[in-house]
């Protein structure tokens, strides 16, 4: 987020092509609430988001909301502790607790995004 505010490229060491999925922040502490007060005793649940997005789409996303900023990816294959696909089965928070994500990741980043620059601007004139 830092580099794309700047307008620097966005550059991703890898091939891009693993896949993750985001949870907005407010959506992630939401639900560890509503698991924490209404999960069932002794059960677990996954929190996050299963919706799959690879990390050059993301990447994409964040550059293109942050103003066409360029994505450049290095092509290098990274090994991870994940893997090349990580997606949390949210299934059982789904339907014992009725979950579901409120942000998605295009709104999540606009809104990361908003945030951020808030607070540059806020930080540049606190200086003045």
């Amino acid at each position: 987020m830092e580099r794309a505010i700047e307008g620097q490229p966005l550059v991703i060491q890898g091939t891009g092509k693993a896949v993750r999925t985001y949870q907005y922040a407010a959506d992630m502490a939401r639900w560890l609430l509503i698991c924490l007060v209404h999960g069932t005793k002794g059960s677990s649940y996954n929190v996050g988001s299963d919706e799959p997005v690879t990390i050059l789409e993301l990447a994409r996303t964040v550059g293109r909301l942050a103003g066409n900023v360029e994505v450049r990816v290095e092509g290098r294959a990274a090994e991870s502790l994940a893997g090349a696909f990580y997606i949390p089965d949210t299934q059982r928070a789904q339907s014992e607790l009725g979950l579901r994500n409120s942000v998605g990741l295009e709104d999540g980043v606009q809104r990361m995004l908003q945030w951020r620059r808030s607070k540059a601007a806020t930080s540049l004139t606190s200086h003045e």
